[in-house]
């Protein structure tokens, strides 16, 4: 397996933008592999994948929750241990954490926390998180992929990945059949609307649009974050602010001038 990697880091090098060793290794029972070898495999495929393509992004498989404390983590500790003692052989660490704006919002505030305390500073990545849109909630899935898209840029992830492209079933009522933005027969949910209308707003800013970022009093700019001004929301500001305090102008006439020139660009006045 080892071999296979290599040779696939080899041959397409930076054109595979990262390199996920395994996937949710802190899910029972996954999380039975004791944290040692776990960080033993991870040394070995980070340094093999290295060794072939030096600029090649290599991460842990994303971690499903926020921390380790839920019951079906059978390892107390688990992701807390690995990334403290691993994180100078995974260029960013990845988190899913699928769940409604709100909840994804309360648990993402505790993994900060204890990155802090464990000392965890390489730059984190929601690298795989949505929500299902059975059971009535598929406006509320549409709502939550601007408003958690938002918070994840303004909380300085790397990038942010929605999950998923198409179901894997056909059951409406079935939670895991119901992430797809398209139905398994590539029908468009209320997601996929929100992710066109994300897109379509998004792509029409330059990556050199200044966009402020209030975070502990510090002010950014897009480009200092690493994040394309293509990759994040400019709507659901009101609802998503509170927390991580987005700003764009406040000044009342540079505010309507920016706004002017936003229906240009999006209704395609010239």
């Amino acid at each position: 397996c080892m071999g296979q990697t290599k040779a696939l880091a080899q041959r397409y090098g930076t054109k595979i933008e990262y390199y996920e060793i395994g996937n949710e290794p802190d899910l029972y029972p996954r999380s039975h592999m004791p944290v040692e070898k776990a960080i033993e495999r991870q040394r070995a495929y980070y340094r093999g994948i290295k060794s072939v393509c030096p600029e090649a992004k290599v991460i842990p498989g994303g971690w499903a929750l926020a921390d380790s404390s839920p019951w079906m983590v059978s390892q107390k500790g688990f992701q807390e241990r690995f990334m403290k003692e691993a994180q100078d052989v995974c260029d960013f660490h990845p988190i899913h954490v699928h769940a409604s704006y709100d909840k994804y919002r309360q648990e993402m505030l505790k993994f900060f926390a204890w990155r802090e305390k464990e000392g965890v500073t390489i730059p984190w990545y929601s690298n795989e998180t949505a929500a299902s849109s059975c059971h009535g909630q598929e406006d509320s899935a549409a709502m939550w992929v601007w408003q958690k898209s938002l918070w994840a840029w303004a909380h300085g992830s790397v990038d942010y990945i929605w999950y998923n492209l198409r179901s894997i079933g056909p059951d409406p009522n079935n939670g895991e059949h119901a992430y797809g933005i398209f139905t398994m027969d590539m029908q468009p949910r209320a997601t996929a609307a929100a992710f066109s209308a994300l897109t379509a707003m998004t792509l029409s800013f330059t990556s050199s649009l200044t966009v402020a970022r209030w975070m502990k009093g510090v002010p950014m700019i897009t480009s200092q974050l690493g994040f394309s001004a293509a990759r994040i929301s400019f709507s659901s500001v009101a609802r998503a602010t509170p927390s991580c305090r987005v700003l764009f102008i406040f000044q009342l006439p540079a505010t309507m001038c920016f706004l002017i020139f936003v229906l240009f660009i999006c209704f395609g006045v010239y």
